[in-house]
């Protein structure tokens, strides 16, 4: 409107006396009083519709409730604490996936996705109100100082983080690299004790075991599509054809996917160039599109073999539903966790960022992952333990999870497995296979030195007869019973001991292998062994035509189920 009135000034013709009673119309004051009309016309129906439209209105009223809250109210408002409370709120009623990322939680994100951080090498949950280390990275200030998962925070340099919420013992536990962090910490049935260590650059592996076994199987655990991890991964299957494997095993188990273009990426490596990878459907074009791979696939054309459980997630969904609908692996464990949804990351004006579901994912054959009426609810659940909600990919090859067992979850809780790794680094007691005995030997000693003796059902029995036994066992021979009672639990807990010796080496060798930079192929080959899922996957590649025949039977499945209309 400016600009009109000062193009119709400086544009105007003189005129003379005698004309000016009746001056004459100029054809450029017309104009720019039409321009004048058409703008406040449009001013007009924007406000309008600014007015009719439900959402406009919704965006209008929160901007208002946030300027009321920072000027009128009287207790006064960490713009911060708002926006975490606001964002809270709006999420609450849509997909279980979508959460704000505090600034601090958004700059964890960003290092996560890069694959290194500087910290102490841990990371953490939160339940009922309790800092929980469920992860402790190796070669990390937290593994030399044998903090292990399970171990309780109590306080930070100090500071208590009872009731915390997550993000902010993140906050409290952030720092520069070379600066001193004290921590308290409780181990299950176990004693306090507090300690400094020193924040610094802790390289996150997502291939923490790579190697090849004395039978010839390539075996690659992948924990995490980080940025640039799909390059890498091609280049390990590069290094490993140099010794010619028989087979591939490609371990996503408990990898809760990441970065959905590594997936992409990853699944170039086996299948052909151009060929369809997954399909984006959003409200949004700019959240929907189809991906197809892109790079040259690599030479090795051999089995391939993908193990997922219920914890395998997201683009790790995506990179298994397309080789396995390719017909180019088969897939081995248990049904994945089914999350068939897309996140778009949209940072907020330093303020943090967005974390939005923008997108639900078909597989290259046209099947939806993931259930669309999931709750936050059962998405807890889920994160609890339970079963997932049923919209998982499922397996070609079903294997049962294995019992965990009152002696693996008491050497858990006390990080025995780490502990006894870690101690006996320089000097492995064991070649292979055939020295599981010695390993269990010797973890046994282990255990025993750390008190470390789970309740069975007769010293269950015991404890419950303790607090009456004088007058449970009033014959003279009282004493000679206690005594046959105590050696019935030693007799119980040795049998709960050997039941479990399966799930023992696994954890042993797991460690072992996850704490040295050269992996040996007969120590490999005893994961594979003690490892359940592993060893389907193992027999399943040293027999050829067992593996072509199921392939081609879940090709005539899959294929089958297509056509369904």
């Amino acid at each position: 409107m400016t600009s009109g009135r000062i193009d119709i000034a400086s544009t105007e013709a003189p005129v003379s006396e005698e004309h000016c009673s009746q001056p004459a119309p100029s054809y450029v004051t017309i104009r720019g009083i039409l321009w004048l009309v058409i703008i406040c016309a449009l001013v007009f129906a924007s406000v309008r519709w600014l007015r009719s439209d439900p959402r406009q209105r919704a965006v209008l009223a929160l901007t208002s409730a946030s300027r009321l809250i920072f000027d009128s109210g009287v207790v006064p408002v960490d713009p911060a604490i708002l926006i975490q409370a606001g964002a809270d709120g709006l999420l609450s009623v849509l997909d279980p996936y979508s959460s704000y990322l505090s600034p601090e939680e958004y700059d964890s994100f960003l290092e996560d996705t890069e694959g290194e951080y500087v910290g102490i090498g841990i990371e953490i949950a939160t339940r009922d109100g309790e800092t929980v280390i469920y992860h402790v990275f190796p070669q990390s200030p937290a593994a030399e100082a044998f903090l292990r998962p399970g171990d309780h925070i109590i306080s930070v340099n100090g500071q208590s983080v009872a009731g915390l919420r997550g993000s902010q013992v993140v906050q409290v536990m952030a720092g520069p690299s070379d600066t001193p962090l004290t921590l308290t910490v409780e181990r299950p049935g176990g004693s306090r004790r507090t300690m400094t260590l020193t924040r610094r650059k802790v390289d996150v592996d997502v291939f923490p075991i790579v190697g090849i076994t004395q039978s010839g199987v390539a075996y690659v655990r992948w924990t995490e599509f980080t940025d640039g991890s799909g390059d890498r991964l091609a280049a390990i299957i590069e290094d490993l054809l140099v010794d010619r494997p028989i087979g591939l095993v490609l371990d996503l188990r408990e990898n809760p996917g990441g970065i959905l273009d590594e997936a992409v990426t990853a699944a170039g490596i086996f299948l052909p160039t151009g060929f369809p990878v997954c399909e984006l459907v959003g409200r949004s074009p700019s959240a929907s599109g189809k991906f197809v791979t892109g790079l040259a696939p690599s030479t090795y054309q051999g089995p391939v073999i993908l193990l997922q459980d219920e914890t395998t997630a997201s683009a790790s969904e995506v990179f298994i539903a397309a080789l396995h609908d390719a017909g180019r692996a088969l897939v081995v464990g248990r049904k994945s966790f089914g999350k068939g949804w897309v996140q778009t990351i949209s940072p907020l004006e330093g303020m943090g960022a967005l974390r939005l579901s923008t997108a639900r994912y078909s597989t290259p054959s046209g099947h939806f992952v993931g259930d669309p009426r999931a709750s936050r609810q059962q998405y807890d659940s889920i994160l609890a333990g339970y079963e997932p909600a049923g919209a998982g990919l499922p397996a070609d090859l079903a294997v049962p999870a294995s019992k965990v067992g009152a002696w693996e979850v008491s050497c858990l809780q006390a990080g025995v497995f780490a502990d006894y790794v870690a101690v006996n680094s320089d000097d492995w007691p064991a070649a292979g296979v055939e020295d599981s005995a010695m390993l269990l030997e010797g973890l046994r000693h282990f255990c025993d030195s750390a008190n470390i003796h789970p309740a069975g059902p007769v010293q269950q029995l015991i404890d419950r007869l303790s607090g009456n036994a004088d007058t449970l066992l009033q014959s003279p021979r009282k004493d000679e019973a206690r005594e046959l009672l105590k050696g019935a639990a030693r007799t119980d807990a040795e049998l709960l001991f050997n039941r479990e010796r399966r799930r023992f080496l696994r954890r042993l060798w797991e460690e072992r292998l996850m704490t040295v930079s050269d992996i040996d192929p007969g120590e490999l080959e005893a994961l594979m062994e003690f490892d359940q899922d592993l060893a389907v996957a193992r027999d399943l590649i040293e027999e050829p035509e067992r593996y072509r025949l199921m392939l081609e039977s879940s090709q005539a499945k899959h294929v089958s189920a297509s056509e369904v209309p």
